[in-house]
């Protein structure tokens, strides 16, 4: 066992949730997260995910790899950085498992839980494998010859003497999980088989942050119509939807509004959570004080305007986490200005209710 798998196991849940239901579902997240967002693989069309009846976990990818390894050298270094990290000193290892929201980025955590760790890729007719275990390889790295097939599959089993769960609750909370992520991944497919509880789920979402935002709210009373945008550019994908609701739901905690940043999803109040809600609330109070009732700009609203606001925001690329923001809080403004000056009603109706509010 090298020193990073041992100082995980030791005290593992400063890097996952706990070692019950949620840990697991953690282990499950790191894996999908990597599989989604590694910069060297294209979205998938399908994502399969499996729990077999000896707690083997198998999630596999249909994405394209696109980068090239061609030697022995070049593929140890690949499982070295991104599963092992025996490679890396203390500062960097934590920089490679958490990213500054404290969220595990690369399988490094899942290897050194888990008493076996599998990974074949499938690409340009090869079929390429290897396994670690306590978070060590274990077994040579393997070219063969295959059918053309571009496809990755990932599978582990938790450490049984570590990991306590109730299978049927962790089948519910992968569910829910999955559905959350078909919407954040639009057009994508994912299946779960969980054999345990005889549990299977299909998601597949084409509307993405705009169908998440209808699925949250649909109990809810709405005192503006959805409005919302999806944008794409260098390599920057930012999908936007909000509305305004009334009551307030303290269903989505403190704040309503969901941000994620490469399917992760950011702390309400956090400066990156800020930004975005007052990039919203700005220009809808903008509007409204100096298009409405210009009479009245001593009143300010911006506070209430987020407490009942609900949206989801969802920014994917491979720019720097500065840029993304950057851009999508100017599609936001952008957004919300267009909207807010084509919906003088709406905008009316929100004004009366926050007035009566406040009083």
């Amino acid at each position: 066992m090298n020193v990073i798998a041992a100082k995980i196991q030791k005290d593992p849940e400063s890097f996952i949730l706990s070692t019950g239901s949620a840990g697991v579902i953690s282990l499950i997240n790191i894996v999908l997260h990597w599989c989604l967002n590694w910069k060297n693989f294209e979205s998938p069309a399908h994502v399969e995910v499996f729990i077999n009846e000896d707690c083997r976990i198998c999630i596999m990818h249909d994405g394209f790899a696109e980068f090239e390894i061609a030697t022995e050298k070049e593929w140890r270094r690949f499982v070295e950085t991104q599963f092992i990290g025996s490679n890396l000193d203390e500062l960097e290892i934590q920089t490679a498992i958490q990213d500054p929201s404290g969220v595990k980025m690369t399988p490094i955590v899942v290897c050194a839980l888990s008493s076996i760790f599998d990974f074949e890729m499938h690409r340009n007719g090869l079929r390429y494998t290897f396994r670690l275990e306590d978070g060590a390889l274990k077994s040579a790295i393997t070219e063969s010859a295959d059918e053309k097939l571009s496809k990755m599959v990932i599978s582990f089993c938790p450490l049984a003497g570590l990991f306590q769960y109730e299978s049927f609750e962790m089948g519910e909370m992968l569910r829910v999980i999955l559905r959350w992520t078909a919407h954040l991944c639009s057009g994508t497919k994912f299946s779960l088989t969980h054999k345990i509880s005889k549990l299977e789920e299909e998601f597949c979402f084409e509307n993405g942050s705009w169908s998440y935002l209808t699925d949250r709210c649909s109990s809810l009373d709405k005192i503006s119509s959805i409005f919302g945008e999806d944008f794409v550019s260098d390599e920057t994908c930012v999908e936007f939807s909000a509305q305004w609701l009334f009551p307030f739901s303290e269903s989505f905690g403190h704040s309503q509004l969901h941000c994620f940043i490469d399917l992760v999803e950011i702390e309400s109040g956090s400066p990156e959570h800020l930004l975005i809600e007052q990039s919203i609330t700005a220009v809808v109070n903008d509007v409204l004080v100096k298009e409405l009732y210009p009479a009245s700009a001593q009143h300010d609203f911006k506070k209430l305007l987020r407490n009942f606001l609900a949206g989801v925001v969802n920014i994917r690329g491979a720019s720097l986490r500065r840029a993304k923001l950057d851009k999508a809080s100017t599609v936001i403004m952008e957004t919300s200005r267009k909207w807010a000056q084509s919906n003088l009603e709406d905008l009316k109706r929100i004004d009366e209710v926050l007035r009566a509010f406040s009083q």
